[in-house]
C-alpha cells in the first residue's frame, strides 16, 4: 500500500511579514487587497492536497480491496479444498470406523476362538495327563506281566523238561510193558460162554492150526475186559506162554493155516472167524487201528505186527514201513493205480 503525502501543517498563530509588499501602511488600499489574495491561496492548496489525498486513499482502498478480494478468493478456494479434503477425510474416517468395527468383531471372535482353544488345550492337557497316567499304569502292568511271563517261561521250560522226561518215561514204560508181553498172544472173537475151559479151547486151536500146545507150556490164560463198556463182542483171551519162541511159533502156525473158525475148535453154532495176534499195550492197539484205517484210505495191502512193532507194506514187494506214532502215518502216500496198457 502506498503512503499518503500530507501537506505541511499550517501555523495558525503565525504573524504577518512586515517586509512583505503592501504590508506596511495601515489604512492603505492596495496592501489590503494583496493581503486578501494571499489569504485565499492556502485554501486552494489544501483542496488540491485533499483531493490528491482522497485519490490516493481511494487508490489505496481499491488496491486493498483488490488484495482483500484476491485473498478472500484464495482463502475461499483453500476453504473449498479443505472442505473437499475434510469430505475425503470423513469418508476415510467412516471407512476406518467400519474397518475398526469389523476388527472389533473379528477381535471378539478371535478372543472367543482363543478362549475355545484354551479350553480345548486344557481338555487336551487333562487327556494327556490321564493318558500319561494310563501309560504309566500300563507300563507298570507290562513290567509286571513281563516278570510273570518270565516266571511262566521258566516254569514252561521246566514243565517241558518234565514233559519230555515224562514222555520218555512213558515210552520206556510202554516198551517195558510191551516187553513183558513178548510171550503173550491175544485171541479175539472167540465165543464166550459160562463154565468154559480156555485151556481146552487153546489146545483145540493148536490142533486146528497143526501146532501142539502142551498144558505145561501155558503159564496163564484168561479173558480181559473191553476198553469200551458198550462193546458187545466176546472178551478177548490173553495167553502167556513159557517163551517168546513158543509164542512166535504159534502165530506162525496160525498164519500158515490161513484162517481159523469156531467150528474148527469144537464150538457149535454158525462158524465165526477167530483171530490170533501179539498181545499189544493199549496205546499200540489204538495206533494199530489208525494204521488199518490209513491203509484202507491209501490202498496199502499189508498191516501187521512183529515183536511189538507195527509194520505196513504198500505191495508184496514194496519196502516195509515202521510205524511208531501217528506222525509216521503222514509218510504214507496213495497207492498208484495201475495204468491200463495202451493199445498199439
Amino acid at each position: 500500500m502506498s503512503k499518503v503525502a500530507r501537506s505541511p501543517p499550517q501555523s495558525h498563530g503565525q504573524k504577518p511579514d512586515p517586509n512583505a509588499a503592501g504590508g506596511g501602511a495601515p489604512g492603505g488600499g492596495e496592501p489590503t487587497i494583496l493581503r486578501k489574495r494571499k489569504q485565499r491561496e492556502p485554501d486552494h492548496d489544501f483542496t488540491a492536497a485533499f483531493a490528491s489525498f482522497t485519490t490516493e486513499i481511494k487508490t489505496c482502498i481499491n488496491d486493498w480491496r483488490n488484495e482483500m478480494n484476491h485473498s478472500i478468493s484464495k482463502i475461499s478456494n483453500e476453504i473449498t479444498s479443505v472442505r473437499g479434503d475434510l469430505d475425503s477425510l470423513s469418508a476415510i474416517t467412516s471407512g476406518l470406523k467400519d474397518e475398526i468395527t469389523i476388527l472389533r468383531s473379528d477381535h471378539t471372535k478371535l478372543e472367543n476362538n482363543i478362549s475355545l482353544v484354551q479350553r480345548k488345550c486344557s481338555d487336551i492337557t487333562q487327556d494327556i495327563s490321564e493318558l500319561k497316567s494310563s501309560v504309566e499304569f500300563t507300563s507298570d502292568q507290562q513290567i509286571h506281566l513281563e516278570k510273570r511271563l518270565s516266571v511262566l517261561e521258566t516254569k514252561f521250560k521246566s514243565n517241558c523238561m518234565i514233559e519230555d522226561k515224562t514222555k520218555s518215561l512213558e515210552i520206556r514204560m510202554d516198551s517195558m510193558d510191551q516187553q513183558s508181553r513178548q510171550c503173550n498172544i491175544e485171541i479175539s472173537n472167540l465165543p464166550e460162554k459160562r463154565g468154559e475151559n480156555l485151556v481146552e479151547l487153546l489146545q483145540n486151536i493148536g490142533t486146528a492150526i497143526k501146532f501142539s500146545i502142551p498144558q505145561k507150556d501155558i503159564i496163564a490164560i484168561h479173558r480181559v475186559p473191553h476198553m469200551r463198556s458198550d462193546n458187545n463182542t466176546p472178551k478177548n483171551v490173553v495167553v502167556k506162554f513159557t517163551s517168546q519162541t513158543l509164542r512166535s511159533n504159534v502165530l506162525s502156525a496160525y498164519r500158515l493155516a490161513k484162517g481159523l473158525t469156531t467150528d474148527q475148535v469144537g464150538i457149535s453154532g454158525a462158524p465165526n472167524r477167530i483171530y490170533l495176534n501179539e498181545h499189544l499195550i493199549i496205546s499200540k492197539k489204538l495206533l494199530f487201528r489208525e494204521c488199518r484205517s490209513a491203509a484202507k484210505q491209501h490202498n496199502y495191502k499189508h498191516t501187521f505186527v512183529r515183536n511189538g512193532t507195527i509194520l505196513m507194506r504198500e505191495t508184496d514187494t514194496s519196502p516195509v514201513l515202521k510205524i511208531y506214532s501217528s506222525t509216521d502215518l503222514k509218510k504214507l502216500r496213495p497207492r498208484a493205480e495201475q495204468k491200463a496198457p495202451i493199445a498199439p
